[in-house]
């Protein structure tokens, strides 16, 4: 995992060894804390990530706490950032499906453990009445009014 883009900006054979990276199958790049490169450095090799690897394995993250950059910062900013800089597709992919490809969360269902419920993974009771925007949760995760979701491991290597 690179985070951070790699911090563009420091050098162009830093910058050559991104791109390399990002484009083997086994590397996963994380586009959060722009602010932690040179003005406009991040956009750049976000850009430039995007052009060479694809958007198959990025990632988006917050950088929360934000450690020596806390002032300033909100999540929604940092979300902000890479929702205006990709289409819909891309930041769906970085935001939802990437993560839940890379840690192998599925949400899979077997049968009914109690009525209005469904057992996920054959441990944890969920509701299906979430409606279309429902999120993945990782295991053990409560949701708004004490409704448990589980996620299994899939396979994978």
């Amino acid at each position: 995992m690179l985070d951070h883009l790699g911090l563009p900006g420091s050098s162009a054979g830093a910058e050559h060894t991104v791109l390399d990276l990002a484009r083997r199958e086994h590397v996963w790049i994380k586009a959060s804390a722009p602010y932690r490169s040179p003005t406009t450095a991040a956009t750049t090799m976000l850009g430039r990530i995007l052009a060479e690897a694809g958007p198959h394995r990025l990632l988006w993250g917050s950088d929360w706490p934000w450690t020596r950059h806390e002032h300033g910062r909100t999540y929604a900013a940092c979300l902000t950032w890479l929702r205006e800089r990709v289409d819909d597709q891309t930041f769906h992919a970085a935001v939802d499906h990437n993560p839940a490809r890379l840690l192998h969360w599925s949400p899979t269902v077997a049968a009914p453990a109690s009525p209005g419920a469904e057992r996920v993974s054959g441990t944890r009771e969920v509701r299906l009445d979430a409606g279309k925007g429902a999120k993945l949760r990782p295991p053990g995760r409560a949701l708004p009014g004490g409704q448990r979701v589980g996620a299994r491991r899939g396979g994978g290597t």
